[in-house]
């Protein structure tokens, strides 16, 4: 695959992490996720479309401060951009009985599959 093709694939990936995850940006889903969008999320059935990432991105935002992804592998292959992450909420002071905030990553690693059909 041409190097700027890969390169334009994975900047949309980026931002979205980027804005999303790292500035809580509800409104970047709007400008890189399409209409008809489906979201998996182990164990929890979000609403389709944008509506589904924005609300798991509330939930999130409302009980973690300061989310931070770190990247830590970027696969592409033909329409698909494959992120492995290593989400590091800061957690408000004595919330999970943390008695102050903290940079340690408190989940596991992540793996977000985007493709874009049409």
């Amino acid at each position: 695959m041409a190097e700027y093709l890969r390169s334009s694939k994975v900047a949309v990936v980026r931002r979205f992490l980027d804005e999303f995850k790292n500035h809580a940006r509800l409104d970047i889903v709007d400008e890189t996720w399409t209409k008809d969008c489906v979201l998996h999320v182990p164990g929890f059935q979000p609403p389709p479309g944008r509506a589904g990432q924005k609300e798991v991105g509330k939930a999130i935002f409302s009980a973690f401060s300061n989310v931070h992804v770190d990247v830590l592998d970027t696969i592409v292959d033909g329409d698909r951009v494959v992120e492995r992450t290593a989400p590091k909420p800061c957690t408000p002071a004595n919330s999970w009985g943390f008695q102050r905030p903290t940079r340690r990553s408190i989940g596991p690693k992540t793996t977000s599959i985007g493709c874009r059909t049409g």
